[in-house]
């Protein structure tokens, strides 16, 4: 009887090691390595939230001057009445005709958290035909890039339009990108 109390108290503890210690504390493990990968997101979520504070107080700090300058760079809605007619003054500037005039629009998600409910902007793909001469465009494209809009040239073809006696002019179909909030 001496000899079995022992062995059966033994019996006992290793049986409870096995049937509840041991798979309550690898569980307490998991749980702990996945506490502290929450942690860790909860700090990153912490710094994207001073960072997102740090803009909005930036954004806050510009001058309504400066936010009207801006609004005339990167206009709130876009018009394509308005565009065409800027388009059209400064082409007629420099003796060019716009023609295949297309307006193309593309939606682009900027992936920045700066201010809340601020998630996109609008990019208008505008395709158009000019003809005359190659200084022309050139006097084109650098006022379209001192402007009042935001362009970016993505595409450019010439093909050559006089006969060979007459004066050099070029047909250039122009594509380019124009930018806005809404």
């Amino acid at each position: 009887m001496k000899l079995i109390t022992p062995l059966l108290i033994v019996a006992i503890c290793v049986g409870v090691y096995f049937m509840y210690i041991s798979p309550t504390y690898s569980d307490i493990q998991t749980l702990s390595a996945q506490s502290r990968d929450y942690n860790q997101v909860l700090e990153q979520a912490k710094e994207v939230a001073t960072k997102r504070d740090q803009a909005v107080a930036s954004y806050n700090a510009i001058s309504t001057d400066d936010l009207s300058r801006l609004a005339k760079v990167v206009p709130v809605s876009f018009s394509s009445v308005t565009f065409v007619n800027y388009l059209s003054a400064i082409a007629g500037k420099y003796g060019l005709v716009v023609d295949k005039m297309q307006i193309d629009e593309q939606n682009s998600g900027n992936g920045q958290v700066v201010v809340p409910n601020a998630n996109s902007y609008q990019t208008k793909n505008v395709t158009f035909s000019v003809s005359g001469s190659y200084d022309s465009l050139v006097g084109l494209l650098k006022d379209l890039e001192s402007g009042l809009y935001l362009v970016d040239v993505t595409g450019l073809t010439l093909k050559r339009n006089s006969a060979p006696g007459k004066s050099l002019t070029f047909e250039f179909d122009v594509t380019l990108n124009t930018y806005s909030l809404n």
